[in-house]
């Protein structure tokens, strides 16, 4: 893109700056592959043209979801957490392999559900 950006408006080589992708998504307990990760490198592949260069964030992202606690009340279901001031969405076992510990009275598991419709890793691929 920066070839041709300056091939195109035959300016030779401006400065092309950019911002690196911040921290994203959970923390994983174990190492595992990441787009976003590859995503990052790629961007730092770019330093190798003349006249580029990169402000790295990736100290100031942030983590969309925490553990929260929960409990039944009533005909609701309370969610909390100490390290969320303002919450916004809650997640149940939105993961590979989800822990499930919210079960109804006749003992079958509660679907995992979100309350948030952000895009997902998968929206809009064919």
């Amino acid at each position: 893109m920066i070839k041709n950006w300056r091939l195109d408006w035959g300016q030779g080589d401006f400065p092309f700056f950019f911002v690196q992708l911040a921290n994203f998504r959970a923390i994983k307990e174990a190492p595992a592959e990441s787009n976003w990760a590859e995503l990052r490198e790629a961007q730092q592949m770019t330093l190798s043209l003349p006249n580029t260069g990169t402000a790295v964030i990736i100290d100031i992202g942030e983590t969309k979801f925490v553990w929260a606690n929960a409990e039944i009340d009533g005909q609701n279901i309370v969610v909390w957490s100490k390290e969320v001031k303002d919450p916004v969405a809650v997640r149940y076992a939105w993961a590979d392999n989800p822990i499930c510990n919210l079960y109804n009275g006749a003992d079958l598991p509660a679907s995992p559900f979100r309350t948030d419709d952000w895009p997902g890793i998968t929206a809009d691929k064919h």
